[in-house]
C-alpha cells in the first residue's frame, strides 16, 4: 500500500509540475489580449500615437492609385508617422529624441514603435470610446504593415 502511494504522488506531483509550466506559457499568451492600466510613461507615449495619427494622412494617401505600388505607398506612409512620433519625442524629451533619431534608421527603434503601437491598441481594448478615428488608421496601419513585402521595406515588424 505504501508503494502503491508513492507512485500515485509522482504523478501527481509530476501533473503540477507540468501545469505550471503551462500556466507560464499560457500567461504571456494571454497577457497580449487582456486591458492594462497605463502607467505616466505609456500616457505619454499614447498621446504621442494619438498625435501622430491625428496630423497623419495615412488612409488619405494609401488608398490613392496615382502613386506606385500599393507596398511602396504603404511604406512611405509608416515612415511619416515613425517619423511624426520621433519628432514628437524630441519635443517631449530633447535627451531621448536626440538618441531616437541619431541615425534615422527606424530599424534600430523597432521596439520602441512598437511598444507605441501596442500601448494604443491595448488602451483601445480598455476603452472602447476613446481613440474612435485614430484608432480606425492604427489599424489600417497595422494591418498594412503585416504584409511580407512591406516588411522588407520598413526592415522592422511594426507588430
Amino acid at each position: 500500500e505504501a508503494e502503491a502511494g508513492m507512485t500515485e504522488a509522482a504523478p501527481a506531483a509530476a501533473a503540477v509540475g507540468t501545469a505550471a509550466q503551462a500556466a507560464n506559457g499560457t500567461y504571456a499568451e494571454r497577457a497580449r489580449y487582456i486591458p492594462m492600466r497605463l502607467a505616466m510613461e505609456d500616457r505619454r507615449l499614447l498621446r504621442l500615437l494619438e498625435a501622430a495619427l491625428n496630423v497623419s494622412e495615412y488612409t488619405d494617401k494609401v488608398d490613392v492609385l496615382t502613386w506606385r505600388n500599393k507596398a511602396a505607398r504603404i511604406h512611405a506612409q509608416i515612415k511619416d508617422i515613425c517619423a511624426i512620433l520621433s519628432g514628437l519625442v524630441v519635443a517631449q524629451d530633447y535627451k531621448r529624441g536626440q538618441e531616437l533619431i541619431r541615425d534615422r534608421d527606424f530599424a534600430t527603434n523597432a521596439k520602441f514603435f512598437q511598444a507605441v503601437f501596442e500601448i494604443g491598441r491595448r488602451y483601445k481594448i480598455m476603452n472602447p470610446d476613446k481613440m474612435r478615428a485614430e484608432y480606425g488608421k492604427l489599424m489600417y496601419l497595422l494591418m498594412d504593415s503585416a504584409s511580407p513585402e512591406v516588411q522588407d521595406l520598413l526592415e522592422f515588424r511594426c507588430v
